[in-house]
């Protein structure tokens, strides 16, 4: 589901080419309203603005460059892994398989949330955040 993954591991290319035609990577978003488009663009039309995101998913797909293995921790802070229910780009599988990994890991779904449940219901979301870290 994540494609692209592989090419923003590239330097500076993924960078430019999501700058190409007034930023049109966020124009395929869903977004709320076109204010909320507006501001990304301006956010990210900003000098090196996209450099920090893109590193996310070039930092994500270490496991392809592998350097030598470290020792596993035995245990791990406590985590929340959130998914949207309508999400379209990562898989519910996900959260599963990473519980799997971490043992400290709780995995929700996000009723009513998609891939930006943060912004289409911050309610919700917001409600998850503040529960997982009253309970922590």
């Amino acid at each position: 589901m994540s494609w692209y993954i592989f090419y923003f591991q590239m330097p500076f290319l993924p960078e430019y080419t999501t700058r190409l035609n007034d930023l049109q990577i966020f124009k395929v978003m869903k977004h709320k309203n076109d204010e909320d488009l507006e501001a990304y663009k301006y956010v990210f039309s900003q000098e090196g603005a996209l450099t920090g995101p893109i590193n996310y998913y070039r930092a994500a797909a270490k496991f392809l460059f592998p350097d030598p293995p470290l020792k596993r921790p035995t245990s791990f802070a406590p985590g929340l892994y959130a998914l949207g229910e309508g999400d379209k780009y990562i898989s519910r599988d996900s959260g599963k398989m990473a519980q799997r990994y971490y043992d400290n890991l709780e995995f929700k779904i996000i009723e009513g949330g998609n891939h930006f449940a943060q912004q289409h219901v911050p309610d919700v979301t917001n409600r998850l955040i503040r529960e997982f870290l009253e309970r922590k």
